[in-house]
């Protein structure tokens, strides 16, 4: 197998290897019974419970995109495999 490929488990089809954003830096995950700590080269910088990973990218500095697309989520009952095949939920005007 190619070292540069891996598979989503629950799409098969072969993607090529993400870049690591965070090559530099030392990520660490802290976890026992119900707590969790994420530290950021070697100082906490999000704990709790758990942890949401729109608050863990936001603390790594990674910018995302969010789509809303309960709709066709659950029309198709998981995430499509290519990001062009989600159908954002269309946004309510406000009055």
């Amino acid at each position: 197998m190619n070292d540069d490929i891996y598979t989503c488990p629950d799409h098969p089809a072969s993607l090529p290897e993400p870049p690591s954003v965070l090559e530099e830096h030392d990520v660490s995950l802290v976890y026992g019974d119900d707590w969790e700590g994420l530290y950021l080269d070697g100082l906490l910088i999000r704990e709790g419970h758990s942890l949401d990973v729109r608050d863990v990218l936001e603390a790594l500095g990674i910018t995302v995109d969010y789509v809303m697309a309960d709709d066709c989520l659950n029309e198709l009952g998981s995430c499509p495999p290519l990001l062009t095949e989600v159908v954002p939920d269309e946004e309510e005007e406000e009055d």
